[in-house]
């Protein structure tokens, strides 16, 4: 199993046994049931119905387009000053060289993105070291760093916590980088 990842390869489910290899490795990693369980054309998409029935029971009349964000909390998160350093785990980080290395062969474009937290981080960011060092070696990878993002932390009602934007600075955040996605993903070889 791998260390550091839980249970966020879930959101791959659906394609499990449909010619990804590593998917399928990346799912079967997280335990024996897992493995017996994802067999069942049903099973695989468990965590896709409870996002379907969570869009069709929450009431979307609040935001253009039907967005279903983290709503405003009562009170503005506390900024969270991190100084010890955090150390990556070789074989996470091996993985995620071989997931873009896949996705280079198969010309699928990668888009990282590590979004603003109302986090200041005092520490020398060895895992964000690691992760941009892996993704430059990659044409059809592109990495967007705005874990420090100055606009952001300056305004703290944007956030849910310290770890997540809310409805209003998910909005923001996502029409400023929508530009530079987009350029990204029509850019020829």
């Amino acid at each position: 199993m791998l260390k550091g990842i839980g249970d966020r390869y879930n959101i791959l489910a659906p394609y499990y046994g449909l010619g990804f290899p590593m998917i399928d490795s990346c799912l079967t990693s997280q335990s024996k049931i897992d493995k017996l369980m994802h067999k069942s054309s049903f099973y695989r998409f468990n965590t896709i119905w409870w996002r379907i029935l969570l869009y069709h029971i929450v009431n979307k009349g609040h935001e253009p387009d039907g967005f279903i964000a983290k709503p405003q909390p009562p009170f503005p998160p506390k900024l969270n000053v991190v100084t010890q350093e955090t150390l990556y785990v070789a074989e996470t980080m091996a993985e995620f060289d071989r997931m873009l290395s896949e996705c280079s062969a198969k010309n699928v474009k990668v888009i990282v993105i590590m979004p603003p937290i109302y986090v200041i981080d005092r520490t020398n960011h060895t895992i964000t070291k690691k992760v941009e060092e892996i993704v430059r070696r990659y044409d059809n990878a592109m990495l967007i760093n705005d874990a420090s993002n100055k606009l952001f932390l300056s305004h703290p009602e944007y956030f849910f916590d310290d770890s997540h934007l809310n409805a209003e600075g998910a909005l923001i955040y996502s029409k400023m980088k929508a530009p530079e996605i987009k350029e990204f993903l029509n850019k020829k070889k």
